[in-house]
């Protein structure tokens, strides 16, 4: 049985300028999980608690593979519709009452703008349909400023969205093609994106939805050593030599008594991007002894009720 010729990661750690600049190492496990979801051609669906890094994991993911990203934050108020192709109503209506008759230019397909999904299956024919948009519609861009090729589509904090987005996107994401009000068919054009889907788990989401994507947990360990050996080396990742040993073992001192404090299934226990928050802090303020209990209280300690 031959092997597939799906990309894969192979690196240990690659260098980031989104969502921050910094050295992200690709733990053993995430490493993996991304691989799989590459081989399998399914989505990965990252569930883990707020702050541990599971949006990063799809940026780096972007900069392993030499692929560009197309990222998108799920609200109370997305519709799945929205991660494929987007309809402007308003600007439709506003074309109606200048022209004051019916026009080809007001079909809807003049009125239909790509969205993340389009570009990652189709970013050629996504740019096409710019262009033509553009020769009826001045006022319309002519390219997308991502460009043309592969993509990793990140769709961060899914649980955030109505019940019904994630079947929304079942064929979207099983089959690669969907259809746009009044265009023609969407289909996959080349290399098969890498589909990052994250969740907090505020929400339980569909088993339907779940068994078509492989599944990843991120988590923190749960053993203090270990946790403080992981803390230091995130923040050598982050800021090299440039804060002092005993800050940072300090600081992951704090959180691992502050994590103790808070019941860890209630999504309130600060984690990675407050150990960073801290750290950050300190290090550009210069703080003070006398004000690094109101730099922990800030960061670390958004659980306390005064």
């Amino acid at each position: 049985m031959s092997r597939t010729e799906r990309p894969r990661i192979d690196v240990d750690d690659v260098q980031l300028e989104r969502p921050w600049p910094c050295k992200h190492v690709f733990d053993a496990a995430s490493r993996l999980a991304l691989n799989v979801a590459l081989v399998t051609e399914r989505p990965l669906l990252v569930l883990g608690e707020p702050g541990i890094g599971k949006s990063q994991l799809a940026y780096a993911a972007a900069e392993a593979l030499r692929w560009r990203i197309a990222a998108t934050v799920v609200d109370a108020r997305t519709e799945s519709r929205a991660l494929m192709w987007s309809f402007d109503p308003v600007a439709r209506l506003a074309e109606a009452q200048v022209r004051r008759e019916q026009s080809p230019d007001l079909d809807v397909e003049n009125f239909i703008r790509p969205g993340v999904l389009w570009w990652a299956f189709d970013s050629e024919g996504a740019a096409r349909h710019l262009a033509e948009l553009h020769k009826r519609r001045p006022s319309v861009a002519p390219c997308h400023d991502e460009g043309v090729g592969p993509r990793v589509v990140l769709i961060d904090e899914i649980d955030k969205a109505p019940p019904d987005v994630p079947n929304g996107l079942l064929e979207a994401l099983g089959n690669g093609e969907f259809t746009p009000d009044g265009c023609e068919r969407v289909e996959r054009n080349g290399e098969r994106p890498l589909v990052v889907v994250t969740t907090n788990e505020e929400r339980e989401l569909p088993y339907a939805f779940v068994r078509r994507c492989i599944v990843h947990r991120m988590r923190l360990p749960s053993e203090p050593t270990r946790l403080k050996e992981e803390l230091i080396v995130l923040a050598a990742a982050h800021f090299g030599n440039r804060i002092e040993a005993p800050t940072v073992e300090a600081a992951a001192d704090m959180l691992i008594a502050d994590r103790d404090d808070v019941p860890l299934d209630s999504g309130r226990a600060p984690g990675k991007a407050e150990f960073l928050d801290y750290l950050r802090a300190v290090h550009e303020l210069d703080a003070t002894d006398e004000e690094l209990g109101d730099v922990r209280r800030l960061t670390l300690q958004k659980h306390v009720r005064e």
